[in-house]
Order: C-alpha cells, then structure tokens, then sequence
C-alpha cells in the first residue's frame, strides 16, 4: 500500500491539481470552484500528455528519417516534447521547483526592485524542467534540487524581464507590462542592435509613409503559430524523404509511410506534428491556467507596482510586421 501511495506521488497530473487547489484554496473560492479548477488542471495535463505523444512519436520517425537520408547520428531539439518526455520520469521534482519558483517570485517581486511576476505558465514549465534536470543530472539529491531550483527560477522570473522592459515601453507606449519570457537576454541584445542601427531607416510600422515595407499577402499566413509550424514540418519532412529517396533507401520510406502513398506521408507528418502541438498548445494553457491565477490574485492585492510578465504573442499586435518579418528571416 505505502508502494502504490509513493508511486502516486510521482503522478504529475496529480501534483498540478494538489497545487491548483492550494492557489484555489488560498483565494478563498468556493468549493465547487475549487473542484472545478483541480479537474480542469488534472484533465489539461492529461491532455498535454496526449499532445506530447503524438509529436514525440512524428519527431523520432524524422530522425530516422533524416538520420538515414544524411548518414548522420543527430537529434531533433524541441521543448515541448523534451519537457513531455523529462516529466514522464522527472515530473515531481519539476511540478515542486514550479511551485516553489512561483512563490519566490513573488517574495522577489515584493521585496525587491523587479517587479515582474511571470505569468508564461508554459515557459516557467520548460525553465523549471531544465533547471530540475540540470541539477539531477550533477547528483544533487531531490530537497537541494526542490529548493535550489525553485529559487533559482523564481529570481530570473521577476529578474530577467526587467532587460527587455526599456524596449517593452518603447513598443507598447506604456510601462504596464513586461516580457515574460527566458530569452530576455537575447531580445535586451537584438534591442540594443537595433538603437545602434534604428536610425539608418524606417520603422517597419510607420504604415502612412511611402517608403515603410509592405510584406507579400501569403506571408500574412505566418501570423498563425501552428499554420507556421506545419509548413515548416512539412518542409522538413519532405528534405528528408526525397534525400532518402536520392541515397537508395525508398525502402525505408515505404516501411514509415504504410498504408500512406510515399510522396504524401511527408505531408501527413507535418500536419500530424502540428495537430500534436495544437493539443498541447491547448493542455499547457488549461493546466496552467488554474495555476497562475491564485499567484495573479495574489500579485495584485500584495504585490504594488508589478507588472505581469507575458508571452510573446501579447506583444505582436504593436509590430506586427516586424513579426513576420523576424519569422522569415529565421526561417
């Protein structure tokens, strides 16, 4: 019996609802709410679980793919199946340094000159997955991971924000937000550039003079996150089924693709990758919800002055051209 209850307590799906219903609990809602809210959380897990599944298995067959068509031994990156895959083994350690990492947050948030609180539920999971691994990875036993990594990840979340918030003003007109993101640093760098050769040109938003960059209207179709991932797998599915093709192993297409027609399957994939991010997209917010909204309440009833920290998309609408801009250039 103490087995199966141990067993349980590795359970992540159970371990986001039991904190879902403490921030629950804690705002003082009713009880149907907080039943509500850990079955909402419970359930949206589970179906990140599902989404995670399906794009691990898309992933490893491009690998394969891919591995046999350049002769190479390499790995596809991708954080939303790498934390699917780490929380499968990892999840209570990760659930605990999340949980921790919001509450030291807010004591930075609080006490401290960085105001922001970290609402990108999603991003503060893959962080805390990284940081969880990292530090297991070196031998560090479960209490030193817990605490080291939940404070660890709950200064750069109220820290980090605050190199991109000159250049958060400057885009949105206002002091009321902040980038919610972990790859402040990188964006502070790309801002810093930018002063350095803004001057040479046009803003790609000043939309009444002549000489600003009208974009094509098909690239008007990148707005859409999955749209973009899609294509993009596509792309990558088909490089690596032709190359396959070219060296000599059609055989080992037709054994991936099955029932599928050779010269389509590239296509299914990349759709099939994207569907798998749609549910996961969709798992992530329902969980993460529930979640981050006790600590929201919280911010703002005891935390003056914060500023929420959000995701990257909360930010396109004051540049959107730039936006897709940026993406066919990374493209």
């Amino acid at each position: 019996m103490l087995d199966a209850i141990l067993a349980q307590s590795r359970n992540t799906a159970l371990i986001m609802g039991l904190i879902a219903m403490i921030g629950l609990l804690l705002q003082k809602k009713h009880a149907t709410d907080v039943i509500s809210g850990t079955m909402k959380t419970v359930i949206g897990f589970m179906v990140f679980n599902i989404g995670s599944s399906a794009m691990s298995g898309v992933v490893q067959t491009f690998t394969d793919l891919f591995n046999v068509a350049f002769g190479i031994e390499g790995v596809t990156t991708q954080v939303e199946v790498a934390t699917g895959l780490a929380l499968n083994t990892y999840g209570t350690e990760v659930a605990l340094v999340m949980l921790l990492g919001f509450v030291v947050n807010l004591i930075v948030a609080k006490f401290t000159r960085f105001k922001a609180i970290f609402l990108t539920g999603q991003h503060f999971l893959y962080f805390a997955c990284v940081i969880a691994l990292i530090f297991i990875a070196n031998g560090l036993p479960m209490p030193l991971t817990v605490i080291a990594g939940g404070i660890l990840l709950g200064f750069c979340g109220a820290a980090l924000p605050s190199f991109c918030q000159p250049f958060m003003n400057k885009i949105t007109g206002a002091d009321n937000l902040a980038m919610g993101h972990f790859n402040c640093i990188g964006y502070a760098f790309s801002g810093y550039v930018g002063k350095l050769f803004g001057k040479m040109g046009k803003s790609t938003e000043e939309k009444k003079d002549a000489s600003t960059v009208n974009m094509p209207k098909f690239f008007e179709l990148f707005r859409d996150f999955i749209f973009s991932v899609a294509l993009f797998m596509v792309v990558l599915f088909y490089v690596a089924v032709i190359a396959c093709v070219v060296n000599g192993h059609m055989d080992i297409v037709l054994e991936k693709a099955g029932n599928d027609i050779w010269f389509i399957y590239p296509f299914l994939q990349g759709l099939q990758f994207a569907a798998g991010m749609s549910v996961l997209i969709y798992g992530v917010r329902q969980f993460i919800a529930e979640i981050t909204a006790a600590f929201v309440a919280i911010s703002e009833k005891y935390i003056p002055n914060s500023k929420p920290a959000v995701d990257c998309p909360a930010i396109f609408p004051f540049a959107p051209t730039a936006v897709l801009i940026g993406f066919v250039e990374h493209s």
